[in-house]
């Protein structure tokens, strides 16, 4: 099943008292069991995040991830994402293909014209940069994560990094471990080129 969904526009600010490690605009698509053995697990997510304000949020301002057999195809664009409150060395956008589990997820991202910072972390004192980019494995065709504006296929860690960070020249610069642009990559390699529906 095809959800389709925009998240545009809003003013996200939760302040003191949400839960720790909580975001401020998550989405995501992965699998459901349902009654009995049966796994309902191809689920695909075409999402816009376009012109939303967060701030004061413990973890990530935008968190998207895949998992399992999903899909997630994204554009992320216009946003304006503080830095995290939690000094965890966490950026304000982060968008995951794939977790620990052994599935096959899949991602398309558009990230673009984007103004956002990453947290400190209080282990090193280090700076995230503002965008984190994170692909479970180093295996091409497995949790596939793809990006709009790619050209190389495969395409490694710095080519990607240089890629997003030109595309969002207001996303603060990491320091240290996380490196001198405006995005990382969190773990993972050899990204590809990709292209949305919409």
């Amino acid at each position: 099943a095809t959800l389709t969904s925009a998240v545009t526009g809003n003013r996200v600010s939760p302040g003191p008292g949400h839960l720790d490690g909580a975001f401020g605009i998550a989405a995501g698509s992965a699998k459901q069991t349902v009654v009995g053995p049966l796994d309902l697990d191809t689920a695909v997510l075409d999402l816009i995040v376009d012109g939303n304000l967060v701030s004061a949020s413990k973890s990530s301002g935008i968190f998207l991830l895949t998992r399992d057999s999903g899909t997630l195809r994204t554009k992320v664009q216009n946003n304006n994402v503080a830095a995290p409150v939690e000094l965890a060395g966490e950026s304000g956008i982060v968008v995951r293909s794939g977790d620990l589990a052994v599935e096959d997820s899949n991602v398309c991202l558009s990230i673009q014209s984007n103004t956002t910072a990453g947290s400190v972390s209080i282990a090193t004192g280090d700076r995230a940069p503002g965008i984190g980019l994170r692909k479970q494995g180093s295996l091409v065709a497995v949790n596939d994560f793809g990006v709009v504006g790619l050209v190389t296929n495969p395409t490694e860690q710095a080519g990607v990094v240089a890629h997003v960070s030109t595309l969002n020249p207001a996303s603060v610069l990491g320091t240290g471990g996380f490196g001198t642009s405006g995005a990382y990559i969190i773990s993972g390699n050899f990204f590809v080129p990709c292209t949305l529906p919409f």
